[in-house]
């Protein structure tokens, strides 16, 4: 039919499937990664045997690489590395309610947040985490998930995990600080408004010594996120302008200093001195080279552009080629699963964040509301 006009190549995709990589090269590479060369890259990492033979037992070549379209979960090499070491930094518990926190961060690799479903792989994956508790910790456990009304403890033992793996401050043969990290996802609680997501991440901040500031990413605009782009002249690593054959300057594109980086440098100082105000808080001194937590709230309200921005932030840390988010920064993340004006998350920025699902609690809330003072003449 001449009527119909062809596709233009730039609205043109190809569907590709990449092949997951052989069980014995990936479990090899996880190896080599984190064991041998003295692991100057991640020194706060040793991999225990117990851990990592459980998991080579347990996992098959198609779990790899496995996407549930049951329940809308997908499970990929780079998830299984990061459950992994997961798991690895959290072993040996010290009592069942640690237990059941590392089992409530277990599942969630597996759950999809919306709907509460689970991976057909759950089952076998909390076999396996149920029998390394009783290996490493001799205790006996039913793989029961700790309340999803006590959420704040699940998120708590996360940052606690990324600062035992990752705040050590290390430096190349430059004097240059590594940024690079072993704890790539990042925790994002998923609840209803009201729940106190905002409040009980401050405490979980004071907690960790940490210094909170909170961004709502709803009012930001994609130029707010990414800087304002303009052509400029490249240069060399010596600063020296670049030339094409015919004598003409080689363009490139530079990013003004975006205003939310500003923003997050200004926050950053107000919080150091509000906390400062306050005898109680000398102890915010940080946890190695973190001392604050960012929370990027109200996710999936973002317009598409600003998430894509901010999905940058919580993945690699970069708002541009130009500038980073400050490394003595941890982020979580905070969205409502359903609600108007809400969108959902893709399948592939689920598969590289741990989405924990809090729940109120009404005995809390009755319990605080008895111990307020009443109005005179309310009973």
């Amino acid at each position: 039919d001449e009527g119909v006009e062809d596709i233009p190549m730039n609205n043109d995709f190809a569907e590709m499937e990449f092949k997951a990589p052989d069980k014995e090269q990936w479990f090899d590479y996880v190896l080599k990664k984190y064991e041998e060369n003295d692991n100057k890259e991640f020194p706060n990492i040793k991999l225990d045997p117990t851990v990592y033979n459980k998991f080579y037992d347990t996992i098959n070549q198609e779990d790899l690489s496995f996407d549930d379209e049951n329940v809308e979960v997908r499970t990929s090499p780079r998830r299984w590395e990061q459950f992994l070491l997961y798991v690895n930094a959290n072993l040996p518990v010290s009592n069942v309610k640690d237990a059941q926190i590392l089992m409530s961060n277990v599942e969630i690799n597996f759950r999809n947040y919306i709907e509460g479903e689970v991976s057909s792989l759950y089952p076998k994956v909390k076999k396996m985490v149920v029998e390394l508790i009783k290996e490493t910790s001799g205790i006996e456990f039913d793989g029961s998930t700790y309340p999803q009304t006590e959420w704040k403890d699940v998120l708590q033992q996360q940052l606690e995990t990324k600062i035992k793996m990752d705040s050590e401050e290390r430096f190349d043969s430059n004097g240059k600080l590594i940024e690079k990290e072993a704890r790539t996802y990042v925790p994002i609680v998923s609840g209803e408004p009201g729940i106190g997501k905002t409040s009980h991440m401050s405490t979980v901040a004071n907690n960790l010594g940490l210094h909170f500031i909170h961004v709502d990413v709803s009012s930001l605009n994609r130029e707010s996120t990414t800087g304002i782009p303009t052509a400029t002249q490249a240069r060399d690593e010596d600063g020296t302008p670049l030339v094409d054959k015919d004598g003409l300057p080689v363009m490139t594109t530079s990013f003004s200093e975006p205003e939310l980086l500003k923003l997050i440098k200004k926050l950053m100082e107000e919080a150091v001195k509000e906390d400062e105000i306050f005898p109680e808080n000398e102890k915010l001194k940080g946890s190695g080279k973190y001392k604050f937590l960012l929370l990027f709230d109200e996710l999936t309200r973002a317009d598409a552009q600003v998430f894509n921005s901010i999905r940058k932030l919580l993945l690699e840390k970069s708002f541009n080629e130009q500038y980073d988010l400050p490394a003595e920064i941890m982020v979580v993340g905070a969205l409502n699963p359903e609600d108007d004006g809400v969108a959902e998350l893709t399948k592939h920025t689920r598969d590289v964040v741990d989405i924990i699902p809090a729940r109120s609690s009404w005995a809390k809330t009755e319990s605080y509301l008895l111990r307020e003072e009443r109005p005179s003449g309310l009973q």
